[in-house]
């Protein structure tokens, strides 16, 4: 071994060591300090707690009464409620052996983890070439990105997605179609933010969309075979998420939605059939995968019929695959890093000025998402195409 390779090893094994560390303290952190002095702590992973503990009983998540049962009294009400598809509880039954507080730290732990993991993993299946620091720039920018902050302390499950997502796309550009498939149904614990995700496997990978679909169908029936009415039970519980103030406050693209619901519901499907569009037209085009899946990440959430502050955080998917990029790309770059910035910068200016509360999901739900899809539209534009007959070493090759 060579002494720049020797050099190189020991910064790394540096750079491990210094975030086990990091990790380490933040964890004793998320155990050990007292729950009731973290304003809003678990406050959504609470809800997923008590609809898993209900499944597992053989009780509907989508039954306040059978929620109620499972939760800390006045933590389930009309707004905190469980919207979501059984995945979500089918996947966290295993954390009803324990209680809710250690079962909270458990899951708080996951989420400090992933989103530096699934950074990483994007990375290096790109094959990017970087020293130890910028490594460590890269997962600790994705650890401190502020929607993936706000979901340390409120348990949503965006990292979840986050983490599947970005495992699927790694995966699915070495050829891996079930894992990769399996993985993207994985995610499917909220569909708000993966509107284009079976759009984008449709034209990229259709035996990942086959496997997705698969795994998406045995949860479905493994929650039907005891819940009586689960279609129409879902169905009420995802429209009345979509009537709560969530989807004012949180919405991608406000200024693109008029006064009057029958004008912004056919305004929402324009924006939706153009994000469709843009994507078929980019695989038409033949980009390479790392341009592919960044714009069609950034457009799925731009036309996402409404955003949570922790769903922003699949916005370092797109970011991800522009900053490890090769090539001369460095407006896209830097679009990227305004994008990551400005949650940041939106709360300074809400702390030190006094600003109105409304501008901070504003600005986590609609220009962190017009940056980042514009610095993705900007990168896609710039790649060059592949031929379609590429072998796998090509599609290796980022464009």
């Amino acid at each position: 071994m060579n002494r720049t390779a020797s050099s190189d090893r020991r910064r790394i094994l540096l750079l491990a060591a210094v975030s086990t560390v990091a990790t380490g303290i933040a964890l004793s952190f998320a155990f050990a300090y007292p729950w009731p002095e973290l304003p809003y702590f678990a406050i959504d992973f609470t809800v997923f707690f008590a609809a898993a503990r209900a499944l597992a009983r053989g009780l509907s998540p989508y039954d306040m009464s059978a929620l109620e049962q499972f939760a800390p009294a006045g933590a389930i009400n009309a707004v905190l409620t469980y919207s979501y598809p059984p995945l979500l509880a089918q996947l966290l039954a295993p954390l009803t052996a324990f209680p809710l507080e250690t079962a909270a730290r458990l899951w708080t732990a996951f989420n400090l983890l992933a989103p530096g993991a699934a950074v990483a993993f994007l990375a290096a299946s790109a094959g990017w070439r970087a020293r130890p620091l910028a490594w460590a720039i890269l997962i600790l920018g994705a650890t401190l990105f502020l929607p993936a902050v706000y979901t340390y302390l409120s348990g949503q499950a965006s990292l979840w997605i986050l983490a599947c997502l970005s495992l699927a796309i790694g995966l699915e550009q070495r050829e891996h179609h079930v894992t990769a498939g399996v993985l993207a149904g994985l995610a499917l614990v909220k569909l708000h933010p993966l509107l284009l995700l079976p759009v984008a496997f449709w034209l990229r990978d259709r035996k990942a969309l086959l496997a997705g679909g698969v795994a998406t169908l045995v949860s479905l029936v493994l929650a039907a075979s005891f819940i009586s009415g689960l279609p129409e039970a879902m169905l009420g519980a995802f429209s009345a998420n979509n009537v709560s103030m969530d989807e004012v406050l949180y919405q991608a693209t406000p200024i693109l939605y008029p006064p009057g619901a029958a004008l912004a519901a056919i305004t929402h499907l324009l924006v939706v059939g153009a994000a469709v569009a843009m994507v078929a037209w980019l695989h038409q085009r033949g980009v390479g995968w790392r341009p592919f899946w960044a714009a069609a990440t950034a457009v799925g959430l731009l036309a996402a019929p409404y955003l949570g502050r922790s769903d922003v955080a699949l916005a370092l998917i797109p970011l991800t695959l522009i900053l490890t990029a090769e090539g001369k790309l460095r407006g896209p770059k830097l679009l990227a890093l305004l994008a990551w910035a400005v949650p940041l910068l939106a709360v300074m200016a809400y702390s030190v000025l006094a600003l109105d509360a409304a501008l901070l999901p504003r600005v986590w739900g609609g220009v962190t998402l017009w940056i980042t899809t514009l610095a993705a539209l900007w990168f896609a534009f710039k790649a060059p195409t592949e031929p379609r007959s590429a072998s796998v070493s090509m599609r290796l090759a980022d464009s």
